[in-house]
């Protein structure tokens, strides 16, 4: 949610051209922005990653290129779920197994637990063992 801001300052003649570049945990490369100063509002888990700054300009038709060190990002906060489709429910025959995936990002990483809700009840079970329970389910995910 905050804003995070990256300068990179040449001296050059004529004026430097720049290049803001981010390499994901995953090792894809994006590029960011083109001005020396690097804004990006509204900061999430994406932002995570090294980001490097390249300045080139041409001195009489000869390309030369500089890159800055290595800016370490590593954005922390509570989990947050992505992009997830709402299924209200999901029947299962006793005996077959179910794999639900709920993507989420935290930094650092949460403690998850399953809990069941039985009709009824005012008390919540854990259990994920098959033919032992049946009900509803939800995900709880804290940050420890």
């Amino acid at each position: 949610g905050d804003q995070l801001t990256l300068n990179c300052y040449s001296e050059s003649y004529p004026k430097a051209d720049y290049t803001w570049l981010q390499q994901l945990p995953s090792g894809e490369v994006l590029v960011r922005g083109y001005e020396s100063s690097l804004v990006i509002q509204n900061v999430g888990f994406e932002h995570s990653g090294e980001f490097v700054c390249k300045a080139r300009n041409v001195v009489k038709k000869v390309k030369k290129e500089v890159q800055s060190d290595l800016i370490h990002v590593s954005v922390k906060g509570a989990p947050h779920i992505q992009e997830h489709k709402s299924v209200n429910e999901i029947i299962v025959r006793s005996g077959d197994n179910v794999d639900i995936k709920i993507p989420f990002c935290s930094n650092p990483a949460p403690s998850i637990d399953w809990v069941m809700f039985l009709p009824g009840s005012s008390e919540n079970m854990i259990s994920l063992s098959s033919g032992t329970r049946y009900g509803r389910f939800t995900a709880e995910i804290e940050r420890d």
